[in-house]
């Protein structure tokens, strides 16, 4: 870490950290843990989406004989929403261009496993993509299916190392992409971060610690109930603080570096944030990122609400000190389940209204089988 802190432009103390405010962080880390357990589906919504991923993995490789078919992404990384896309990688040892994309989805047609009004074929992406949607007994699933790009099944690992060593990650993550995702940035197909890119902002933050949080916070975010602490200086830190124009993230390196060292991002970035691929060298994955300036006023309003919230007005998100005034922190928590996220996050939305009836998608799923004799 210190190595990090070295190189990582240092920024005073976070404002947020004032010890008589305790109680309503405490309050904010159990919003966190209780968003997360709801935003993510459920054990058996997994496995109810995993049968779909297997029949559809199966008639790709009737398909393309010799090929291989590999999820990537949010949903084999353990960070899907109820709403998250489940990628697909379809490798074969020979040359597949983009027409392959239109082979693929009319065999998901013809079999009957995707609805054809739903399926769109984007050729001219820079990595062409097919994305389908089954049909509603199949739950309604969207896939995303690329040939011959192993990018994402070579992060894959990466992260999961990283979820593994770091317990704040997930927590954080699945919060910030359903804050963004309210508010239109949470796509690269639409100028936001990608989930990719999110990824690494939440890795980096992590390994810079910008406001010195201590070890136990930052290691042990459960035992230390320090989540709400980490999600306010999260919004601080990209809202207001980040150096977007002269730095980018480098999670490989563990820091930031400077912008002007690198030749490989092109000048049009600059105003942008720039995040180094974490398996191919000189590649700037938020490329595609355009609305850098949404971005940090999403973050800094949020920032902005959950103080107020909280009852720290009397606290900006400069480094200067401030008294807060007396008693402020508890004015939010006096009525019974009040939650702070619920004032910034439609947390009601997350739930079981995506929740997919597993004993009937296993029914269809099993009659699909002996149809198609798999």
């Amino acid at each position: 870490m210190a190595d990090i802190a070295c190189e990582t432009p240092c920024l005073p103390s976070s404002p947020v950290v004032e010890q008589k405010h305790k109680v309503a962080f405490t309050r904010l880390h159990f919003d966190v843990t209780h968003f997360e357990s709801r935003a993510a589906p459920a054990q058996l919504e997994k496995r109810a989406r995993l049968q779909v991923y297997n029949v559809l993995a199966a008639v790709l490789r009737r398909r393309f004989r010799g090929c291989q078919v590999k999820m990537f992404g949010s949903a084999a990384q353990d960070l899907a929403l109820h709403s998250s896309d489940i990628d697909i990688a379809l490798l074969s040892p020979e040359k597949m261009g983009h027409k392959v994309l239109f082979q693929i989805a009319w065999k998901l047609e013809n079999v009957g496993l995707v609805e054809p009004t739903q399926t769109q074929v984007r050729h001219q992406a820079r990595v062409p993509v097919l994305s389908v949607q089954t049909k509603p007994e199949f739950g309604s699933l969207r896939f995303d299916i690329v040939v011959n790009n192993e990018d994402g099944v070579k992060v894959t690992p990466i992260v999961q190392k990283f979820l593994r060593g770091m317990p704040a990650l997930r927590p954080l993550l699945l919060t910030i992409k359903v804050f963004l995702s309210q508010r239109g940035l949470n796509s690269a197909a639409t100028g936001g971060p990608s989930s990719y890119v999110l990824t690494c902002m939440v890795i980096h933050f992590l390994q810079a610690n910008p406001y010195r949080r201590s070890e136990s916070q930052i290691d042990d975010p459960i035992r230390s109930e320090s989540l709400g602490y980490l999600l306010l200086d999260f919004m601080q830190y990209y809202g207001s603080e980040f150096p977007y124009e002269t730095h980018y993230i480098s999670v490989k390196a563990g820091k930031l570096l400077p912008k002007e060292d690198a030749p490989w991002i092109s000048e049009n970035c600059y105003r942008h944030l720039c995040v180094e691929c974490l398996t191919t060298e000189k590649a700037n994955i938020a490329r595609a990122l355009n609305k850098t300036k949404a971005l940090k006023a999403a973050l800094s309003d949020g920032f902005t609400q959950l103080r107020d919230l909280m009852g720290l007005s009397d606290l900006g998100t400069t480094s200067q000190e401030r008294t807060p005034s007396e008693g402020s922190s508890f004015r939010c928590l006096s009525s019974s389940g009040f939650s702070y996220l619920d004032n910034i996050i439609a947390m009601a939305h997350q739930a079981s209204d995506q929740t997919l009836d597993f004993e009937k998608l296993t029914f269809n799923v099993k009659r699909f089988k002996e149809r198609n004799a798999m």
